[in-house]
């Protein structure tokens, strides 16, 4: 029974240190910075509302 668990806990280790290995660095592959740029459409609808909004005041 003990040393089931033992290769348990070296399983777990395993499975940690594989995954460790095979994520990507957050600081240089973010997904995050690429959804905070604004698409084309995006920037479109802000000039145009932008635009119309100095137009009436």
């Amino acid at each position: 029974m003990e040393s089931t668990f033992c290769w348990y806990v070296t399983g777990c280790i395993a499975l940690t240190l594989v995954a460790t290995i095979m994520i990507k660095d957050p600081s240089k592959n973010s997904a995050l910075e690429a959804d905070l740029q604004p698409t084309e459409a995006e920037k479109a609808n802000a000039e145009a509302v932008l635009g119309s909004s100095s137009r009436t005041a």
